[in-house]
């Protein structure tokens, strides 16, 4: 999710966004995953991460650590590919659509898995980002997230008070949302059945709050 703000220049509101995937069908999760270093001082991803986990997200945390990279800059380094991998296919037996925010190859795999067990697979990123061609080629489809800026982007947000989401009978959609510093991804999955729970060592859901500040 991070490096596509960074590319586009937007900051997402994660509050619209949950709003924007319930209107297409019933929401049963949101699940973010990100590596987490330790706690030094002041962190906006941390805030973030609290802020997810009490308003509708289950937050999944992988150690991660700050290293400086070759142009000077500080950055955080942690991988949360295989928890999203893993919870992808336990998710599997409940679920028949998949999008993934994503960009990295290694998903290109975990999609051919997802469509051998008969599950239709979207990615949903940006062309402006280092996103694998072999992913955009093995997935069913390719959303350009560009598109749906109107209903993500925090600006966009401060002139339109949004919209109530009203979800459809009969559906379930979970959205899964991993980052690192090199790539994030994500993964959204419905069906006309009830998606499993994660297990608690995996992931936490957090309380609902909506009328909580959704800026991290």
């Amino acid at each position: 999710m991070r490096s596509v703000e960074r590319a586009l220049g937007i900051h997402i509101d994660f509050a619209r966004m949950r709003s924007h995937f319930q209107a297409g069908a019933y929401l049963v999760g949101m699940i973010y995953y990100t590596p987490l270093a330790p706690q030094q001082g002041e962190d906006p991803l941390r805030r973030l991460v609290d802020w997810l986990a009490y308003n509708g997200y289950q937050v999944v945390t992988r150690p991660a650590r700050h290293y400086v990279d070759h142009d000077g800059k500080n950055r955080l380094r942690g991988d949360t590919r295989v928890a999203l991998a893993v919870d992808a296919m336990a998710l599997a037996p409940a679920a028949d659509h998949f999008v993934m925010i994503a960009g990295h190859s290694d998903f290109a795999h975990l999609a051919e898995a997802l469509q051998i067990q008969g599950k239709r697979v979207s990615v949903l990123s940006s062309m402006q980002t280092l996103i694998a061609d072999e992913l955009r080629r093995t997935a069913n489809q390719f959303i350009e997230i560009e598109t749906l800026l109107p209903d993500f982007d925090m600006a966009a947000s401060a002139n339109d008070v949004g919209r109530e989401a009203v979800a459809p009978d009969g559906n379930t959609h979970t959205h899964l949302a991993p980052g690192n510093e090199s790539s994030s991804e994500a993964t959204i999955v419905e069906r006309r059945k009830r998606v499993p729970r994660l297990p608690r060592s995996s992931a936490r859901t957090g309380r609902r709050s909506d009328k909580e500040d959704p800026s991290p």
